[in-house]
């Protein structure tokens, strides 16, 4: 505490009054660290760091695919419906994916379209997990005959996507060159007869 003056003695002496102040905040006392040991700073930890929390697997899928779960209502379709419905699988696409579904429903199947192509759209950005374009790949990463189609390729290298979902034919002959990126090149039919409960999987063939 600190000491101020007062009033004087009768003797003319000053009297000197204890005035107790507050102590200066220190930087230290100022921090307040967590306390990162106790139980619930822990948990609070745990539960701000994704980086714990499993995500369930992602799958790329080309633009046949899409096409078949929004426009054809194909039948290879609903198992990955189901998965996408339940959490159980994450769809990733960009922005350059919805530009090439977008160019082929208004110039190649605006014939065979009942929906506007902005609700299909709509309803594709609804569906799937949104990501940045891919950067121009460092790794010399296999080349798919159609360039159009190579973008689905660099996303789920760059994004760790376990499959890439197509039927097309360019894109399944890279299959074996992709293995040493963990990305397994299927058609929905592999995917679905890989990953449908046996009573799913015979519902949807007589669909």
């Amino acid at each position: 505490m600190e000491y101020a003056p007062g009033t004087s003695n009768r003797d003319g002496t000053p009297r000197w009054a204890c005035a107790p102040t507050k102590p200066a905040r220190t930087a230290k006392s100022a921090e307040k660290p967590a306390i990162i040991g106790t139980p619930k700073a822990r948990s609070n930890i745990r539960s701000n760091d994704v980086s714990t929390i499993p995500l369930p697997p992602a799958a790329v899928l080309d633009t046949n695919v899409a096409l078949d779960g929004l426009l054809f209502a194909e039948p290879s379709f609903a198992p990955l419906q189901r998965a996408l419905d339940s959490g159980a699988l994450h769809w990733l696409a960009c922005r350059r994916m919805h530009d090439e579904l977008a160019h082929v429903l208004e110039h190649r199947l605006a014939a065979r379209r009942c929906v506007p192509t902005a609700e299909l759209l709509a309803r594709w950005r609804a569906g799937v997990q949104w990501c940045a374009d891919p950067a121009p790949a460092s790794l010399q990463l296999p080349r798919c005959r159609d360039a159009d189609d190579q973008v689905f390729i660099e996303l789920a290298v760059e994004r760790r996507a376990r499959w890439l979902i197509t039927r097309d034919r360019a894109l399944l002959a890279l299959a074996r060159r992709l293995r040493p990126w963990s990305v397994a090149v299927v058609t929905p039919q592999r995917w679905a007869a890989d990953h449908s409960p046996p009573q799913a999987a015979a519902a949807d063939s007589l669909a």
